[in-house]
């Protein structure tokens, strides 16, 4: 049986693995560098709390990005604010790489901008749940969980969103031909 020397040890080990990750996870959805430190230690604090537990998880990385993610979420439904969604995620996670080509790099910057700019009039459901789908590759179940909300209002609110983008996109690519 663990002690609770063995128990702080464990969470210190863990803490110095997992700091970067958690770090990492948060600055996805949010930029004000003070509220990605509070999340960060209200996730640890929520990991120590929960070392026991923890210990025995066969996935820890799994169960420790649920947490970050988790303290994201409900620092956006605490404060009401709308996630924000750094450019530099949109074109690693979503656009198509850039090319070496300065034209195409202009051309591809200026979708990473629409985009972005799409995402930040969204509502903050739809904005949440574009953000886990594309951001953090989760499935419409885990982000149903997530948000408490149902799968079908997930995949929904997801399609909307897109369908929307898609329109807008369209609508300005035939007012520039």
């Amino acid at each position: 049986m663990f002690d609770r020397f063995d128990y702080d040890k464990y969470f210190e080990q863990l803490f110095w693995e997992k700091r970067f990750m958690v770090l990492s996870i948060a600055r996805k959805y949010i930029k004000d560098q003070n509220t990605v430190k509070d999340i960060v230690q209200q996730a640890f604090l929520k990991i120590y709390l929960n070392i026991k537990k923890i210990k025995k998880v066969e996935n820890i990385d799994g169960y420790i990005h649920r947490i970050t993610v988790n303290e994201v979420m409900d620092h956006f439904r605490n404060s009401k604010a709308i996630p924000s969604v750094s450019i530099d995620d949109i074109s690693e996670h979503f656009l198509p790489d850039r090319s070496e080509n300065t034209e195409a790099k202009a051309l591809n910057r200026a979708g990473i901008e629409r985009f972005s700019d799409y995402l930040s009039t969204l509502p903050l459901k739809r904005r949440s749940v574009v953000s886990l789908r594309i951001f953090e590759d989760q499935s419409f179940a885990e982000i149903s969980r997530t948000l408490e909300i149902s799968e079908v209002s997930a995949r929904n609110l997801f399609s909307v969103a897109m369908k929307n983008f898609r329109d807008k996109y369209l609508r300005m690519e035939r007012k520039n031909a």
